[in-house]
C-alpha cells in the first residue's frame, strides 16, 4: 500500500485546510457566544457545557447533511449514522469544552501555556505516527 492510499492524503490536501479554518473560526464564535459569567446555568447545566453541546449538535448536523449529499464520508462503521451521539460527545464536545476552559483562564500567559501544550501533543503525535511509525 502506498502512502497515497492512507490517511496521509487527509493530512496533505484541502481537507486539512477546511477543517483547520473551521475549527479556528468556530472556536472564536464559540467564545463570543459564551456568557461573561461562567457560573450562569442554561437548562440546569453549566453554560459552557450547554453551549458546547449545542455547537456540537450543530456540527454533527452539518456532517449528517454533507454525508447524505455524498460530499462527506464516514470511514468507520462506528463513527457515523446512527452513532451520531458518539460524534457529538467524542468528536466535537471536547473541543468546545477546551475552548471554554482556555477562554475562562483570562490570563494570556496561562492561555498560551495550555494551547502550546495541546500543540506539543499534536506535534508529538504527528512525529510518532507519521515520521517514526509511518502510519500516516
Amino acid at each position: 500500500m502506498t502512502k497515497q492510499n492512507t490517511d496521509n492524503v487527509a493530512l496533505t490536501t484541502w481537507l486539512t485546510i477546511e477543517i483547520t479554518m473551521m475549527f479556528a473560526v468556530y472556536g472564536i464564535v464559540f467564545a463570543k457566544v459564551l456568557p461573561a459569567d461562567p457560573a450562569t446555568r442554561i437548562l440546569g447545566m453549566p453554560n459552557r457545557l450547554a453551549i458546547g453541546l449545542l455547537f456540537s449538535c450543530i456540527s454533527v448536523f452539518v456532517e449528517v447533511l454533507l454525508h447524505t449529499t455524498g460530499f462527506f464520508h464516514w470511514e468507520y462503521w462506528w463513527w457515523g449514522w446512527p452513532a451520531v451521539p458518539l460524534i457529538v460527545l467524542v468528536g466535537y464536545l471536547w473541543f468546545f469544552l477546551a475552548a471554554g476552559y482556555v477562554y475562562d483562564l483570562r490570563d494570556t500567559r496561562k492561555q498560551l501555556k495550555v494551547v502550546s501544550g495541546m500543540a506539543a501533543v499534536v506535534a508529538a503525535a504527528i512525529l510518532l505516527f507519521g515520521v517514526i511509525l509511518e502510519w500516516i
